[in-house]
């Protein structure tokens, strides 16, 4: 499965309440997610740690009364701690597919569901290969949206230049791509006048053999658009679960460093 690129500009602005966490005692194995009540009956469920078993943790969201199981799988390592997959029995409603569809293909790591549904859901959570496997979900994630490397750069919408300036400060070489013309597949030589950043994408894995990781990568592919192009808000809210997609001034970076 290669990079999901189906993204839904939802403006939709949703705040945390209720954080619970859970805490691993009776055999359910080291706590796996945050579990967050939104309103409207949502619930966000946040990756905090893959070394649990599938199986501790579908006990552990069942004890925060989430209907759902997991299953994990070996992935490329940005995709470690995301929601890459998910299935569905035949009588899931189809709004509620859609929208788990949508965001596990821009490997959300918070990923938003109604806390009661019909039919029964298996989400698929990425972990690190083991030794001798090989990846079975292999893309590269926004960069920039929560939980990926360049986050807390606050890079979402900016200028390209204040972009590559801080990039190259922290050792990145830069490459260009137009998102008018298709994400990180048509690089340019620079950014059009008046465009901004829109997304990033750092392959730490070889392209050309996805079971081959790249340990320290040091190039970045910036995807800069007309912020007016109605690409430009899919692009930038890839990876971004649907209560987070607010306007690039509001971005909650709160839990980066001050």
């Amino acid at each position: 499965m290669g990079l999901g690129l189906a993204a839904v500009a939802a403006a939709t602005a949703a705040a945390f309440v209720g954080l619970t966490v859970t805490t691993g005692p009776g055999g359910v194995g080291p706590k796996a997610f945050a579990v967050s009540h939104l309103p409207g009956d949502m619930v966000a469920i946040k990756v905090v740690n893959t070394k649990a078993s599938a199986d501790q943790m579908t006990r552990q969201l069942h004890g925060q009364g989430v209907n759902v199981s997991i299953q994990t799988v070996p992935t490329t390592p940005q995709l470690v701690g995301t929601w890459v997959m998910a299935s569905f029995s035949g009588d899931v409603p189809e709004s509620l597919s859609n929208s788990i569809a949508q965001q596990t293909h821009r490997y959300v790591a918070t990923l938003e569901v109604p806390a009661v549904f019909a039919g029964h859901v298996t989400l698929y959570v990425g972990r690190t290969m083991r030794p001798g496997e090989t990846p079975q979900v292999g893309g590269a994630r926004n960069a920039l949206a929560p939980g990926g490397l360049l986050f807390c750069d606050r890079l979402s919408g900016a200028k390209p230049a204040a972009a590559q300036e801080k990039l190259e400060a922290q050792g990145y070489t830069v490459h260009w791509a137009d998102g008018a013309r298709g994400l990180y597949t048509q690089e340019i030589a620079a950014p059009p006048a008046g465009s901004r950043v829109s997304a990033a994408f750092i392959f730490d894995f070889d392209r050309q053999d996805v079971s081959r990781p790249i340990s320290n990568p040091h190039d970045v592919t910036v995807t800069v658009i007309d912020p007016n192009d109605r690409r430009y808000l899919p692009q930038l809210w890839l990876g971004f679960a649907p209560s987070q997609q607010t306007t690039p001034q509001t971005i909650d970076y709160s839990s980066c460093p001050a």
